[in-house]
């Protein structure tokens, strides 16, 4: 059973991150010795592997709702935000990132378009974004780093 899974035709509610997570944790159900990708090195405890991307996916949920507590911002700000030293060259792939994490919590209710155009997400509610995000360390998992200076936000 493969770990990502692709659509020949992607509707507009194909959420990639969401199906994403869904395979990872059918897959992760399996509690498999070993797996053998289409790709890469053969995965010894693939579920403790799975745990770890697991930990990571949620760690970067909670960053992006972080950003979302301050107010209402568009994906490239979240992502210059989380990521403040990010080359130029990365911020497509940050970017991609960031809207699989706005497309998560919007479905789980804790985000939200303002508009029907894809510009700034904000929180529906602080004291719900509050109970998802403990104050445990955001961050310290999250770490990127280079030399690009952090984008100015225009107003």
């Amino acid at each position: 059973m493969p770990l990502v899974q692709w659509t020949d035709i992607r509707s507009k509610h194909y959420r990639s991150t969401v199906e994403y997570l869904a395979s990872l944790k059918k897959v992760r159900k399996m509690d498999l010795r070993v797996a053998l990708p289409g790709h890469g090195q053969i995965i010894q405890e693939p579920s403790r592997k799975i745990d770890s991307l697991l930990g990571l996916i949620d760690a970067r949920r909670k960053a992006v709702l972080a950003v979302l507590k301050k107010g209402s911002h568009t994906p490239v700000e979240i992502a210059r935000e989380i990521f403040p030293h990010l080359p130029l060259e990365a911020l497509f792939r940050a970017v991609s990132d960031v809207m699989g994490h706005l497309e998560m919590l919007e479905m789980e209710g804790f985000a939200r378009e303002p508009t029907n155009i894809r510009s700034a997400f904000g929180p529906i509610s602080l004291k719900k974004a509050n109970k998802l995000i403990a104050p445990s360390s955001l961050h310290n998992r999250i770490s990127v780093s280079s030399r690009a200076a952090p984008m100015k936000r225009r107003n």
